[in-house]
């Protein structure tokens, strides 16, 4: 394959000019790259023009007309199970946020100041990175040297909460959209020159000096995000509403946002957020030995998950033990981290105990990990659920749930769960 045309032709429309004999070309999976190669070089050119055109096709379909969303519909409820037709307004909500996500953000964040507590999600989060810190120090499967650059790893994440600062500015908002080009009336226009404009906004980055204090989301994004090359985290102001947080009563928020917060700073040691050092540059900074009592506590976890199956699928869909290690490392170390956290901050004098109207007799505690498991509440078709057990990297929503609480030993505590019974297994798998 001719890599130098293609990239002339990518490049052709920016302002950056390629050095093909001084320029370095990095490559993340070499072997990837080999096998397709070969892939290409041997598969019918009429397959492979049908391949491309349907990258293209099945995504700008939907907005091209209404025959084309109902096809596209049609297509989604043969392959995913869908049952109905997402409404207009929402499709549309969606397509402004992606083009128009900080635009989006400005008015949300103008809307919303008031109910936006970045201060006190920031205590929350320091609580929460400081009972991290606890489980490294107590952690004696490392050693000295190892566990310092951990700690100097974890000492250096930078936290993002709510919105940048930025946004607020509506000069700083029109100046970063000034290459958005709408055509009134003309949505599929309108569509691929924001594409295009978006394109070569991340192209021309190329000879930039990476900004290291650049937001990964926007303020309405409702997630959170682990960054290994910023070693950051990030916790947009879309996530901190209910259920992830505001709930009114501590322990549940420490249950759900909590989690979520530990969940994010445990991926920056998980298997693949290890590799990064505390500036965000792949490093082997771990030594052969932690790495070897690494591996085996990891293999403990990949073991359990695949040990589970979706009662509507059967045994036939495990859950992919393997492919979904990293984010079953975040949701466990995550979970610890968030409960010590809690623990830490009821210790407090300010702290008083609150009960949930209609479930007076559940404890503070029991509050926690019901604050915890309610967050993953939802639905999938069963054939959306085959796709996500055969590619994803996430476990099921309710895998997620009982494979973290089954290796909590403060769960099995807190609800007086019996040893050997389904959630207080003898043997449990920890790492963080």
């Amino acid at each position: 394959m001719n890599w130098t045309r293609y990239l002339d032709i990518a490049f052709k429309d920016t302002n950056v000019r390629l050095f093909p004999q001084n320029d370095t070309a990095i490559l993340f999976d070499l072997p990837y790259m080999e096998k397709v190669t070969k892939l290409v070089k041997h598969t019918n050119p009429n397959i492979l023009m049908n391949f491309l055109w349907w990258g293209v096709f099945s995504r700008i379909a939907p907005i091209i007309s209404e025959k084309f969303r109902t096809l596209s519909f049609e297509f989604r409820q043969r392959f995913l199970g869908v049952s109905t037709r997402v409404s207009k307004w929402k499709a549309c909500v969606s397509s402004v946020n992606a083009h128009f996500g900080l635009a989006l953000s400005y008015l949300y964040v103008r809307s919303q100041a008031e109910k936006i507590y970045v201060d006190k999600v920031l205590q929350m989060l320091q609580n929460i990175k400081h009972a991290f810190e606890g489980s490294l120090h107590h952690s004696n499967w490392m050693d000295m040297e190892t566990r310092t650059k951990m700690l100097l790893k974890l000492r250096a994440i930078r936290s993002f909460v709510g919105y940048p600062g930025w946004i607020i500015n509506s000069t700083q908002v029109d100046n970063y959209y000034s290459r958005a080009h709408v055509i009134d009336g003309n949505l599929f226009k309108t569509y691929l020159n924001l594409t295009d404009a978006s394109v070569k906004r991340s192209l021309e980055n190329l000879r930039q000096s990476s900004d290291r204090n650049r937001w990964v989301a926007t303020a309405t994004t409702v997630n959170a995000f682990y960054s290994a090359t910023l070693n950051s985290v990030t916790f947009p102001a879309g996530i901190l509403n209910p259920p992830f947080y505001g709930n009114g009563i501590a322990a549940i928020d420490y249950g759900s946002i909590g989690a979520i917060m530990g969940h994010e700073i445990t991926h920056g040691f998980d298997d693949q957020g290890r590799r990064y050092d505390e500036h965000g540059n792949l490093n082997q900074w771990w030594s052969l030995t932690t790495m070897e009592h690494y591996h085996n506590k990891v293999k403990c976890i990949i073991e359990q998950y695949s040990n589970y199956s979706m009662p509507e699928l059967g045994p036939t869909f495990p859950v992919q033990g393997y492919n979904t290690q990293g984010e079953n490392i975040a949701d466990n170390g995550g979970l610890r981290a968030a409960y010590e956290g809690f623990q830490s901050f009821r210790s407090r004098d300010t702290f008083y105990p609150q009960r949930l109207p209609g479930l007076l007799e559940l404890s503070t505690e029991q509050l926690f990990f019901l604050g915890f498991a309610q967050i993953w509440c939802g639905n999938s078709t069963r054939d959306a659920l085959k796709i996500k057990l055969l590619n994803g990297e996430h476990s099921p929503n309710r895998i997620r749930v009982l494979g973290t609480l089954q290796n909590s030993e403060e769960f099995a505590n807190t609800w007086n769960c019996p040893v050997d019974s389904p959630m207080n297994p003898r043997k449990k798998c920890t790492l963080w």
